[in-house]
């Protein structure tokens, strides 16, 4: 259990068996004391009552301010580069492409999964080595200061910032802040360090206050990594970057500036253009990122991990790319924490499914699922095809039921909707067969209700 004030145990190996120790192997550095040297004013104390299946467990007084003690002793033994990737959308994808990249030709450390956050950075850190030549540290944050205090535990030498959305709103009231929130980045970097931004207004404007180099990714005359030839079909990326050829197996145009970022971070780092084209052509998505299926002619896209309007956009615009489909469907759950502006921002997701993603069903669900199908509805969607539910519980009832061969299917949600268990039920079905002949015209279940008001704008 994790407690504040009081003695917490941290069930992390952070301490290495007793075991181990006597074998001759060396604990961790997490060995600073205070200067009175006592048990309880020590970052770290091993407890020889740690349960023989877990391993000895570490005692500290505050269990943030010990990991933060913690990561700050192992970032000091650091010498390597270390590369700071935030943003709005793409900030998971950026890192794991500058990690394999960069990973095929030297050794570093990279944030496992999405430890983003003011506890995932600084157990990150601690994985560090000393003799790494690299590391790569996502940043979330979910309000102003949270980047500035990650930044500031992990002193990073390059900071890269995918883009600037409307993720959490509720906490940040506005774009605006969002975007001085992501570029107290730009403020931690030294000097001679490097800055790789998006191109996005609100990043440009930003990068006027960035005291080290900055480049800036994308189709725009003026950005130094320019891409140009681009073309993106089903499953491919293709692209020119300083006369070099890109081909990536990744569905959707939205990979473009991620690539980029990647591509620029890796050349600053010394490898040559064909080497990086020759890494990103085997670079795969990250699980639940845009990973498509694909199964005797139906077309699952598992965007299932987050959602955020501006990444829900892109994925509905790829859904629209996706060819052939003899029906688009669009399975989407809540974007959390739009505070105020989830009404609207909903009804505009269901505008752009039906215009970006050219559906022909939506199963929406969460709190503001029947805003998402008036939007849709609004948008030329025959009412009878908006399905309303609850919960992504409900939709492991009914989902499976309405896909049929041939068509394209979309999952896309926040993480607390869980869609990543419709995704899941959708390619258990098809690894399975199990499938439906489901009347087209009248796609319920017992568990899902049309929305009853007429389509209205919010």
């Amino acid at each position: 259990a994790l407690q504040r004030g009081a003695a917490a145990a941290v069930v992390e190996r952070l301490v290495e068996p007793a075991a181990s120790r006597a074998a001759g192997s060396s604990p961790p550095a997490a060995d600073a004391y205070d200067s009175t040297g006592s048990a309880s004013s020590r970052p770290f104390a091993a407890s020889s009552e740690a349960p023989a299946a877990i391993g000895p467990l570490v005692v500290v007084g505050d269990v943030p301010t010990a990991l933060n003690r913690w990561a700050a002793r192992r970032r000091q033994c650091f010498n390597g580069l270390m590369i700071a990737v935030t943003g709005s959308a793409g900030k998971t994808t950026t890192r794991a492409m500058i990690d394999h990249l960069l990973g095929s030709y030297a050794q570093g450390t990279a944030t496992p999964g999405n430890w983003n956050n003011e506890l995932g950075v600084p157990l990150t850190l601690a994985r560090l080595r000393p003799d790494d030549h690299y590391a790569v540290v996502e940043m979330g944050a979910r309000q102003p200061g949270d980047i500035a205090h990650l930044a500031a535990m992990a002193r990073p030498h390059w900071g890269v910032i995918t883009c600037i959305g409307e993720a959490h709103l509720e906490s940040f009231g506005s774009r605006e802040a969002i975007a001085r929130t992501k570029a107290e980045l730009l403020a931690a970097l030294p000097a001679d360090g490097l800055a790789l931004l998006g191109d996005d207004d609100f990043l440009r404007r930003a990068a006027r206050h960035c005291r080290c180099r900055v480049l800036l990714a994308g189709t725009s005359d003026d950005c130094r990594l320019r891409a140009d030839r681009v073309e993106h079909r089903p499953g491919r990326l293709r692209f020119r970057l300083q006369g070099q050829q890109f081909d990536l197996p990744l569905w959707g145009e939205h990979h473009l500036t991620l690539a980029l970022l990647a591509a620029g971070a890796a050349r600053e780092f010394g490898l040559a253009w064909s080497e990086i084209a020759a890494r990103l052509a085997d670079f795969r998505p990250v699980a639940r990122r845009c990973e498509v299926f694909r199964h005797r002619g139906t077309t699952i896209i598992d965007d299932s991990y987050n959602s955020c309007p501006s990444a829900a956009a892109a994925a509905l615009k790829l859904l629209g790319d996706v060819e052939p489909a003899e029906r688009r469907i669009a399975i989407l759950g809540e974007m959390a924490e739009l505070g105020d502006e989830a009404p609207t921002q909903h009804w505009l997701l269901g505008q752009t499914a039906v215009r970006e993603g050219k559906i022909d069903l939506l199963v929406a669900c969460g709190p503001s699922a029947a805003s998402t199908a008036a939007g849709a509805c609004q948008a030329g969607l025959p009412q009878r095809r908006a399905i309303v539910g609850r919960s992504a519980d409900e939709l492991l009832y009914c989902v499976p039921q309405l896909v049929r061969a041939g068509d394209a299917v979309l999952i896309k949600g926040s993480r607390i909707m869980a869609m990543d268990r419709v995704a899941d039920a959708l390619r258990a079905m098809l690894a399975g067969e199990k499938r439906a002949q489901t009347d087209e015209t009248n796609p319920l279940c017992e568990n899902c209700t049309l929305p009853t008001n007429e389509p209205h704008q919010p």
